[in-house]
C-alpha cells in the first residue's frame, strides 16, 4: 500500500483576546492488496477562540469530512462544537 498527506492551517490573531483559525487536510491510500480498498479523506476545519473572562476561555467549532472508498461516497459529515473551559 502507499499513500501520502497534505494539508494547510491559517491562524489570524484577530484582538489580543480572540483567534481564528481555518484548516484543510487531504488523505490518500492505494492498496495493492485485493481485499483492502483505496480511501480518500477531505477535512476542512474552521473555529474561533475566544478569552471571556480571565479565566473562562470559549471555542466555536466547524468541521466538515468527506469519506470515500473506492470512488463511492461512504459519508459526509458535517461537525458543529461549542466548548467552554475554566482554568483554575
Amino acid at each position: 500500500r502507499h499513500g501520502w498527506s497534505t494539508g494547510a492551517n491559517l491562524t489570524a490573531y484577530i484582538s489580543e483576546y480572540t483567534r481564528a483559525e481555518v484548516g484543510v487536510q487531504y488523505d490518500t491510500w492505494d492498496h495493492t492488496s485485493t481485499t483492502l480498498t483505496d480511501r480518500d479523506r477531505f477535512i476542512m476545519r474552521a473555529s474561533i477562540d475566544q478569552r471571556l473572562l480571565p479565566y473562562l476561555y470559549g471555542r466555536l467549532l466547524y468541521q466538515y469530512e468527506d469519506y470515500n472508498t473506492s470512488g463511492v461516497q461512504e459519508y459526509q459529515e458535517h461537525l458543529y462544537m461549542m466548548t467552554l473551559r475554566y482554568l483554575f
